[in-house]
């Protein structure tokens, strides 16, 4: 290993979801390597793993980034750049990591008035301000997708060398005990259920109403089945609204306290994914991992990791009905879910090897 280093993460979320659980999968790799370690994040569930991992973190004030009036978001912003910048100064890291657009300006400046190398993560494809799109981002970038460096390129007219793609990876789930499972189908009454879930963020990018919509089709011809929604987000409040204006509030549960995801993987038949756009998603991986397969829309990101009738099946995005469709083959076709199921635990094992993953990784911030 090259020489030791201090290396600062920086995510304005620590709620349970793809990317800040690639940022503590980021910082985990790296402080097993030996480096120093520092997330600076706000407050969410994720903090508990951290803490359980004994990684460093630093938080944001409460507020920091939320919707007020322009002078109070203003004062909070420079509070917040006055506490990082003098926590930095006394840390002396060597290199600072971005993994929000949101907080893009914020590192920026940060890593040039530190005089600090600066990295930055694309997780995802991206729109931006013309003035700021080139700017913003760090010396070298990691994408993860070769969907989201095309977009770095085309939409931020970036130099293709100064991109390197590293396709997501994670380390694969455990399989529950039946201990485990048993707790988890009693507290939500899931015996004797067809079990089918979506995890996911609650907010529009995300579309999880698309799935609740196709799932409000069939919901009185499955009376077997349940769909667990596990997630938080903005829309919650919507969707919830949503599930018991529809009346399928009985068989449709919203679940927003689970971090350990391999229960819920390994109790359901399949996953669904309704995201009107990704990186390259977590939670397939996930999925796949244990031999799920997934049920997603058709989008970049998603479709660089789902083989329509391989590993899962692949729907328009926005087209519920034909989702709808898809989600009873899966529930009844027993053969076609067992040969999906192979193929997806062939595709983590062959495509996303997690020691290969864990080496570029390391190799990208070392360099």
């Amino acid at each position: 290993m090259l020489n030791k280093k201090k290396i600062v993460l920086v995510y304005p979320s620590m709620h349970a979801g793809g990317v800040p659980k690639r940022v503590v999968l980021f910082a985990s790799i790296l402080k097993e390597s030996g480096h120093n370690v520092l997330i600076v994040c706000k407050k969410g569930s994720l903090l508990k793993k951290i803490e359980k991992n004994e990684i460093d973190y630093y938080l944001f004030p409460h507020n920091f980034q939320e919707k007020e009036n322009i002078f109070k978001e203003l004062f909070v912003y420079l509070k917040a750049f006055i506490k990082i910048f003098l926590k930095l100064k006394k840390e002396k890291p060597n290199l600072i990591v971005n993994h929000s657009r949101y907080t893009s300006v914020f590192v920026k400046i940060l890593s040039k008035t530190l005089h600090l190398k600066y990295y930055s993560v694309a997780h995802g494809s991206y729109s931006g301000f013309s003035l700021l799109k080139k700017w913003v981002w760090g010396e070298k970038i990691l994408a993860v997708s070769n969907t989201t460096k095309l977009n770095l390129i085309n939409n931020y007219q970036l130099p293709p060398q100064k991109i390197q793609v590293i396709k997501n990876s994670i380390k694969p789930l455990k399989h529950p005990t039946e201990k485990e499972k048993n707790n988890f189908i009693e507290e939500f009454n899931l015996r004797n259920k067809t079990i089918i879930s979506t995890i996911t963020r609650f907010d529009t990018i995300k579309n999880v109403l698309m799935t609740i919509k196709s799932w409000e089709l069939i919901y009185k011809k499955e009376r077997n089945t349940v769909l667990l929604i596990i997630g938080h987000g903005p829309l919650e409040d919507e969707i919830n609204k949503y599930i018991i204006k529809a009346g399928i509030s009985e068989r449709t549960l919203v679940i927003n306290n689970i971090i350990d995801v391999s229960v819920v993987v390994s109790l359901s038949s399949f996953l669904i994914l309704t995201s009107s756009r990704e990186g390259l998603p977590s939670v397939v991986l996930e999925a796949f991992s244990l031999g799920k397969p997934v049920l997603a829309t058709d989008v970049i990101g998603t479709n660089e990791i789902i083989k329509n009738n391989y590993n899962g099946l692949l729907v328009p995005l926005n087209d519920y009905k034909k989702l709808a469709e898809l989600m009873e083959n899966f529930i009844h076709d027993e053969i076609l879910l067992n040969r999906l199921s192979k193929g997806a635990k062939d595709t983590y094992f062959k495509e996303f090897s997690f020691d290969k993953y864990r080496k570029q990784i390391l190799n990208f911030f070392e360099s």
